[in-house]
């Protein structure tokens, strides 16, 4: 379609794919003068045919799928949509739900991922500015200057925003294991362990930074995570792997191991005085378990 609104205003369609209705209050709260989009009079449009912007929240689910195709058919050319919520972006703590089908991207073109499970509205009216800033043809319309809104407040003590890794990872991955919502993953590639954080499947529940032993984890006050890219939306550390002493097979981390070694050290005891399987793969301990066994048959 070609229809757009004559309005001067911006017009934004708000399209609930399946959302918890987190995301949906935030785009309302975003709309009110404090947070920057209502000084050049965007509003939400009654009609997907009218809206400059589509703003999508929610996972897409089986039953919303076809309204939400149908929605999409008659929104005017160039069909703008901006995905708001980590469920919009990759399915959230929803993804591999039976219901679910999303995320949204996988049937119809997203041109922004406001990354948050909310994200604050501050962040969204940065998003939307920064669509409206790269398609300036499309928007020429409005009648008032398209200036960035005022940098967030400073975040309130113990806001919980992205974390990040520091240098004190030992990459234990108990990260990983307590992580609800499959946003931390680890590969072993042969020399280093690969822990990855995906900001768009997180939480921000902060039990990463809870179970981690060693402080390596924070959540800091920055929730500017806006992006064009939400599968590179991520946090990536690398951890040197160690080696079995018998068949060089990889067995931990490098760091792992010096810290085990520090603790022993303030008991008064050495490298030496570990038991030899310490330093064995599995299959190295089995099989040396197996050969004890035999001498005392």
């Amino acid at each position: 379609m070609s229809l757009k609104s004559s309005s001067s205003s911006l017009q934004l369609f708000h399209l609930n794919t399946g959302s918890c209705n987190g995301c949906d209050i935030e785009i309302i709260a975003s709309l009110i003068p404090r947070f920057g989009l209502y000084r050049f009079g965007a509003e939400l449009a009654e009609t997907p045919k009218h809206a400059d912007i589509i703003l999508a929240t929610g996972p897409v689910t089986v039953k919303t799928l076809p309204e939400v195709l149908k929605v999409c058919e008659q929104a005017p050319d160039p069909r703008i949509v901006v995905v708001v919520g980590n469920c919009g972006c990759t399915g959230g703590i929803f993804d591999d739900s039976y219901p679910i089908v999303g995320p949204l991207n996988k049937f119809i073109p997203v041109i922004s991922y406001v990354i948050g499970c909310p994200p604050h509205p501050q962040i969204i009216s940065h998003a939307i500015v920064e669509v409206i800033k790269s398609n300036e043809e499309v928007f020429k319309k409005l009648s008032k200057p398209i200036n960035s809104p005022a940098a967030p407040s400073p975040a309130p003590e113990g806001f919980r925003g992205k974390p990040v890794f520091n240098e004190k990872c030992i990459g234990c991955t108990a990260c990983v294991t307590i992580c609800p919502c499959q946003a931390i993953s680890f590969v072993d590639n042969g020399e280093e362990r690969i822990i990855s954080l995906w900001y768009a499947k997180c939480t921000f529940c902060a039990r990463c930074q809870d179970i981690c032993p060693n402080d390596a984890i924070t959540l800091t006050d920055e929730f500017e995570l806006a992006t064009l890219d939400a599968s590179q939306a991520k946090e990536i550390v690398e951890i040197p792997l160690r080696r079995c002493r018998t068949c060089e097979k990889s067995v931990g981390t490098t760091p792992q191991l010096k810290k085990i070694e520090e603790i022993m050290s303030k008991v008064g005891l050495t490298p030496d005085d570990m038991e030899p399987s310490f330093y064995l793969c599995n299959e190295c301990k089995a099989q040396r378990v197996a050969n004890l066994y035999s001498k005392k048959r």
